[in-house]
């Protein structure tokens, strides 16, 4: 294939030579200017660096190696506490800085490379080197291989580019190699600019508006790569760097995020702290705390016939014992890939953060392993439990539950019934799904409810194991109350359910007039949309915009080997695009009225059918089923 190319742009060039002369001895000239005679390149080409005579004076190099000694260098030692990773697009010019490199002293440990024709196993080692803060690599000069796939942030946060790409999204994917969650320093990206040479200069600018565009760079990243290519590929229209202003600006007031964040995530540091104590408030309301998490993982291992047991020395760390039939699923989800051997569990993300440098950074460990509701063992173990609650063949699980309390005032013992209340509609869709407690304090035969705001103090308090002979009297004297308490607490559930059910057709009623709303404002701009394009303005803006990608395309497409082939296949295209053009635009007209008709009758459909039936509840809900019934008794 190299042979091919060569042969091919060989043969181009020659058949060209006459009308590239002045071009050709234009770049003769500079690279003279710059030391690099004819005899200096043949020998660097055939004998490599590193083996060939002194190179010419590198402005660059000797840039970056001041840079060097002044970030990474105390005298002739390298400093403990930084290091950097030096980008470049190309292999060659990887070799070339490697060898400057070696030329004054910095050397393998302290220098690797990695580049994308390195093996799997020499990039994890290097990736492992480097992210070791006690071995002695201080640099890593990688190709854009090294910028997907490897985080180095917890050692490094310098990151120099020895060249700037000029796809806008490569060069965030290499600062994302240090500027990334976890990093606890503040991160400075460098690279060459200079004042003498207008395309470096605007390359620069060009690198300081996707710094500045960061957030948005999703929206703005074709607009930068589009302008960057018309820059050096056209010569019609070269774009300046006021230009690259312009564009990036007008797109980026529309961009989602900006728009996102004129709503309510919008805000400072009130409402962030704000927002986390509703957190902390819904994850102890709904009980995600981490001592629950590690209670509801360690009931449904221990029904699966394996084990979740807390460290006695190192508190809110716990060792699983997999059930056998989980052994797959903890495989592929929680053992370390390399050894396959089992990580401690904790259930609380506050265990891996660390203040380092006055940031509070989120630090994961190999051997430990963060489990949160959303882990696939923690989805097997909640789906354990719902199975076990209506099919239990082995009747490992109970619905009765005696524990004691330290419950407040004069209140000896409380009951609390636990249901499980399930709304569907008339599309046999879920509308509703809960489980709810009902309190009572209890007096004998009689039960009271419970008052919310009392409730909602000791619902929270933690229950403990009785004593065995407390609990052997307590457990006797709850026999003897059941008959009167069933009765009490099936009509409570039936007044329970019948509240739910006026509640929720009420909130279902809302809701339906809340989305007919919201649907006939969606269709009416649908209609508008589809006039709009109907308006000749904008197919002839549609038609503009087609020709600028179809000159962008044929920019693309240059130089080409075979240019009166190329001709006259370009020519063919033109005519059939414009044919194809027309009959597109009589087809859209089609297409824009058939558009119309149906966007009329799925409005009909959605407002008259499918939205009256999708808030109707079904025949007999919602459903309130008993779970469990807990009592807790005066600890």
């Amino acid at each position: 294939r190299d042979d091919d190319v060569a042969r091919l742009s060989g043969t181009w060039l020659q058949r060209r030579a006459p009308q590239l002369t002045q071009e050709r001895l234009a770049v003769n000239e500079a690279l003279k200017a710059l030391d690099w005679d004819r005899h200096r390149i043949e020998s660097t080409a055939a004998e490599g660096w590193g083996t060939s005579e002194a190179m010419p004076p590198d402005a660059r190099w000797e840039t970056l190696a001041q840079w060097l000694r002044d970030h990474l260098r105390t005298g002739d030692d390298w400093r403990a506490d930084e290091r950097a990773v030096i980008f470049t697009e190309y292999k060659d010019t990887l070799d070339y800085l490697a060898w400057r490199m070696r030329r004054v002293g910095m050397t393998d440990p302290a220098v690797l490379t990695i580049f994308g024709g390195a093996e799997s196993a020499q990039r994890e080692a290097i990736k492992a080197h480097f992210s070791d803060p006690v071995h002695p690599a201080r640099v890593l000069l990688g190709t854009d291989a090294v910028s997907e796939g490897i985080n180095l942030q917890a050692t490094c946060r310098y990151v120099v580019h020895a060249d700037i790409p000029w796809n806008p999204m490569r060069l965030e994917q290499r600062n994302g190699r240090v500027d990334r969650h976890g990093q606890a320093r503040d991160v400075v990206c460098w690279h060459f600019t200079s004042e003498d040479e207008a395309d470096l200069r605007f390359l620069s600018h060009v690198v300081g508006k996707i710094d500045t565009a960061r957030r948005d760079l999703g929206s703005v990243g074709t607009v930068i790569d589009t302008t960057v290519l018309e820059r050096f590929t056209t010569l019609e229209h070269t774009p300046d760097r006021g230009e690259v202003d312009r564009r990036v600006a007008a797109i980026a007031a529309a961009a989602p995020d900006v728009q996102d964040m004129r709503g309510l995530d919008a805000g400072g540091l009130t409402e962030n702290l704000r927002a986390r104590q509703q957190l902390a408030v819904t994850e102890e309301a709904l009980e995600l705390h981490p001592a629950a998490l590690a209670n509801l993982l360690a009931q449904a291992v221990a029904l699966e016939g394996g084990s979740l047991t807390e460290r006695s020395d190192a508190p809110q760390i716990y060792d699983l014992r997999e059930p056998p039939a989980w052994r797959a699923l903890v495989t592929e989800s929680l053992r370390l890939p390399q050894t396959r051997a089992m990580p401690k569990l904790v259930f609380d993300p506050m265990f891996f953060q660390e203040r380092i440098a006055g940031r509070v950074i989120f630090r994961p460990r190999a051997d430990v392993a963060l489990v949160r509701l959303g882990h696939p063992i923690m989805r097997r173990a909640v789906a354990v439990l719902r199975r076990r609650l209506w099919d239990d063949p082995d009747g490992q699980m109970t619905r009765w539950t005696v524990a004691g309390q330290s419950l407040p005032g004069q209140i000896e013992t409380v009951v609390i019934l636990h249901i499980f209340i399930e709304a569907t509609n008339a599309l046999r869709e879920t509308l509703h799904q809960d489980v709810v407690a009902l309190p009572f304090e209890v007096r004998g035969n009689v039960l009271v409810p419970l008052d919310a705001r009392l409730w909602e103090q000791v619902r929270l308090r933690p229950a403990t194991p009785l004593p065995a002979a407390q609990l052997h009297d307590a457990a006797t004297h709850l026999r003897d109350l059941w008959p009167a308490h069933e009765t009490r607490l099936g009509a409570e559930l039936d007044r329970f359910r019948q509240g739910q059910a006026e509640e929720l057709r009420s909130m279902a009623a809302q809701r339906l007039t809340e989305e007919l709303r919201e649907t006939r404002t969606l269709f009416a701009e649908r209609r508008r949309a589809l006039e709009r394009m109907r308006d000749p303005r904008e197919q002839q803006r549609r038609e503009r915009e087609q020709v600028t990608i179809a000159r962008q395309q044929a920019h693309l497409l240059q130089p080409a080997l075979f240019p009166d082939v190329e001709a006259e296949l370009a020519a063919e295209a033109q005519a059939l695009h414009l044919r194809q053009r027309e009959l597109d635009q009589v087809a859209l007209l089609d297409h824009l009225t058939q558009l119309g008709a149906l966007v009329d009758a799925e409005e009909e459909r959605t407002i008259t059918t499918i939205l009256p039936q999708r808030y109707h509840l079904a025949e007999h809900a919602p459903t309130a089923l008993p779970l469990t019934v807990t009592y807790w008794v005066r600890a």
